[in-house]
């Protein structure tokens, strides 16, 4: 696996793990154990007519944040992807994130715990302020696994979905792959009324639903905003809240994510985190 070797970008990892400070917040030395809701049964199955990824407990984490450059405009991916590492560090790889804090939490030190984790995600990723995360984040997900050992145990890489005949049944079988209970980070694209590309974003699967006959629906958390499309703040994490959405017509950009937002979303793909040792 190619990884980054230079000192600065190893002390950037180091620092994930133990919760640098960021801007003003408040350093973080203890914590609290916490548990996230089980909202449901987790199921993953495979069948010849339908299939159904469902995973528990995963965090909504929120983006905007004071601290953030942009105050977490486009830390989407970051964000979106500690959600991942988050429930991954509950189940069996627990040196992958040092401390014990609740990433539901509004409070300190969980709060400011947590934007510090989002914010060194976002280096290892060459998260902008302003352009947000380029194409490649698996490579800064990778290099965070080696440096707490789990090299041989997770695996993150990209996946292309818009050449996908049945998206609900590859997620679900990406997400039950080998040991299942894999996680996934899916990428969307935005488009103006033209058909202009204006922009990306990125969510946390939590539930892939497809069939032979090709309906599909993905459920997810939201990272840029308050539960189910409000408006959220700076300072304030959101409750845990899934959204649920059907995919509809392909073209060369995606399946369109029917009534997310303003209609203009296309599923394009995702980062796939494979599980390759059940450490659970």
């Amino acid at each position: 696996m190619t990884t980054r070797s230079t000192l600065a970008r190893r002390a950037v990892i180091a620092a994930l793990g133990i919760g640098a400070t960021v801007g003003s917040l408040l350093p973080v030395a203890t914590a609290s154990a916490a548990t996230l809701p089980s909202l449901c049964i987790p199921s993953q199955t495979a069948g010849s007519t339908s299939w159904n990824y469902r995973m528990c407990g995963i965090a909504d984490i929120d983006q905007p944040r004071v601290g953030l450059p942009g105050n977490g405009s486009q830390y989407c991916v970051p964000t979106s992807t500690l959600n991942a590492m988050f429930w991954l560090d509950k189940h069996g790889y627990p040196n992958l994130l040092v401390g014990d804090y609740d990433p539901q939490s509004s409070a300190d030190p969980d709060y400011s715990a947590v934007t510090s984790k989002i914010a060194k995600l976002g280096e290892l990723m060459d998260t902008d302020g302003e352009d947000g995360t380029p194409s490649g984040a698996d490579s800064g997900m990778n290099d965070q696994f080696e440096e707490k050992g789990y090299e041989d145990a997770l695996e993150a890489s990209e996946v292309d979905l818009t050449d996908e005949a049945l998206p609900g049944r590859t997620l679900a079988q990406l997400g039950s792959r080998g040991h299942g209970e894999n996680l996934l980070v899916l990428r969307l694209r935005h488009y103006d009324e033209d058909g202009d590309d204006i922009g990306g974003h990125a969510v946390t699967l939590t539930r892939s639903v497809g069939t032979s006959s090709g309906s599909s629906t993905i459920t997810f958390n939201d990272p840029s905003a308050a539960p189910n499309g409000g408006s959220g703040d700076l300072t304030t994490q959101s409750p845990f809240a899934e959204q649920t959405f059907t995919l509809g017509s392909r073209n060369d950009d995606g399946y369109k994510v029917i009534g997310y937002r303003d209609g203009n979303y296309r599923l394009s793909g995702a980062y796939f985190i494979e599980r390759l040792v059940d450490l659970s």
